[in-house]
C-alpha cells in the first residue's frame, strides 16, 4: 500500500491517498458512498477559537474572476475563488458543522489570473503565476497578522488549472514556515506524470508547462518545478482528466480544451486511474470529501501558540 502523505493517516472521512486503484482504496471509497462519504464522526473545529487552528485558500483558474459573495460555514468572500473552486467549496461545506467555522481565504485582485489568450499572446504566464504566489502569501500574513503573535493557522490549499501552478508555488513558499498541511489540485500544468498524488484518468499526462514549448510560449520559467512533489508531511491530491491539453498534453490532446471543462460536473465519475472502473461516487463527491478530511486533519497538525485571536471576521 503506498500512501501519498507522510506520517498516519487520520481515523475520519474518505480514504483517497492511497495511489491509483488499490483494492484498499476502492473499498473505503465504495464503502463510504452509503454514509455520506464520512465513516466517522469527526470532531467539530471549535467556532470560538482564539487561533484559527486552519484555513482553506482557493486559488482560481485562468481568466476567472469574482462570482460575487459566498458563504462557506460561517464565512463569506468576495468570491475570489472562482466558479469552479466556489462549486466545489460549496459542497465541501454544505451541512458540515466539524468545519463550518474554519476560514476561507480567498486570494483577490492582486493575482492577475490572465486569461488563456492573454497568457499566449504576451507570454504572460509566469508574471501571472508570480502575482498569484506573492497575493497568497500577502493573504495569509495579513490573516496571521489580525491575530495575536505567534498564531500560524495550517493552510489547506486548493487550486484548479493555472491556480493550481500558484498553489503549488505558494506551497512551496509557505512550508518553510510550515504551515501547509494539504493540497488538492485539478488539471494541473505542471504535473508530473504518476508522481505522489496524481490520480484521474489522465493520471500518466505530462502538464503543458513540463513542455520546453509550452513553457516558453506562456514565459513560463519551470525550473524547479518539483520542488512541490518533494515536500515532506504534506497530504497530496491532483486530479487530471486524460486528454485535457493542460495537465495531459501530448500527441493526440483534444485541443478543443473540452476534458478541462469538465471538472467537478455533475455526470464526472471518479476515477482512480487511467484504465480504472469509475467509482460510484461523482468527483465533486469525491474531492469535496477529500477536501473537509484535509481541513480536519490541518487542524488536528496545530499546534497552538496564542490565546488571543481575533482575526477572521464572520458574517
Amino acid at each position: 500500500m503506498t500512501c501519498g502523505v507522510s506520517g498516519p493517516l487520520p481515523t475520519y472521512g474518505i480514504i483517497v491517498r492511497v495511489r491509483r486503484g488499490t483494492r484498499w482504496w476502492t473499498a473505503a471509497v465504495v464503502g463510504l458512498s452509503a454514509v455520506g462519504l464520512i465513516a466517522v464522526p469527526a470532531p467539530a473545529v471549535a467556532k470560538n477559537s482564539q487561533c484559527a487552528p486552519a484555513v482553506v485558500m482557493p486559488i482560481r483558474g485562468s481568466g476567472d474572476g469574482s462570482v460575487g459573495a459566498k458563504r462557506y460555514g460561517d464565512m463569506v468572500t468576495e468570491g475570489w475563488e472562482g466558479a469552479t473552486l466556489s462549486h466545489l467549496l460549496t459542497e465541501t461545506y454544505r451541512d458540515q458543522p466539524s468545519i463550518r467555522a474554519v476560514p476561507v481565504l480567498s486570494v483577490g485582485r492582486g493575482y492577475q489570473a490572465v486569461g488563456t489568450e492573454d497568457g499566449i499572446r504576451h507570454r504572460s504566464f509566469g508574471r501571472s503565476i508570480a502575482s498569484g504566489v506573492s497575493t497568497a502569501v500577502a493573504a495569509y500574513d495579513s490573516a496571521r497578522s489580525k491575530g495575536s503573535p505567534g498564531c500560524a493557522p495550517m493552510v489547506v490549499l486548493v487550486g484548479f488549472s493555472q491556480g493550481a501552478a500558484v498553489a503549488r508555488g505558494v506551497a512551496v513558499e509557505l512550508a518553510k514556515r510550515s504551515v501547509v498541511a494539504a493540497a488538492v489540485l485539478m488539471g494541473d500544468p505542471l504535473q508530473k506524470p504518476e508522481a505522489d498524488g496524481v490520480m484521474g484518468t489522465g493520471d500518466r499526462g505530462q502538464g503543458i508547462w513540463r513542455n520546453p514549448f509550452g513553457a516558453l510560449a506562456s514565459g513560463v520559467d519551470a525550473k524547479g518545478i518539483d520542488a512541490y512533489y518533494s515536500l515532506p508531511g504534506i497530504r497530496r491530491m491532483s486530479v487530471c482528466h486524460v486528454g485535457d491539453p493542460v495537465c495531459d498534453f501530448r500527441l493526440g490532446t483534444d485541443i478543443s480544451g473540452h476534458p478541462h471543462t469538465t471538472y467537478l460536473a455533475d455526470s464526472t465519475r471518479f476515477q482512480t486511474a487511467s484504465g480504472a472502473t469509475p467509482l460510484g461516487p461523482s468527483e465533486l463527491d469525491v474531492l469535496a470529501a477529500t477536501l473537509r478530511g484535509d481541513i480536519l486533519w490541518a487542524a488536528e497538525q496545530y499546534t497552538p501558540a496564542s490565546e488571543s485571536w481575533t482575526g477572521f471576521e464572520r458574517t
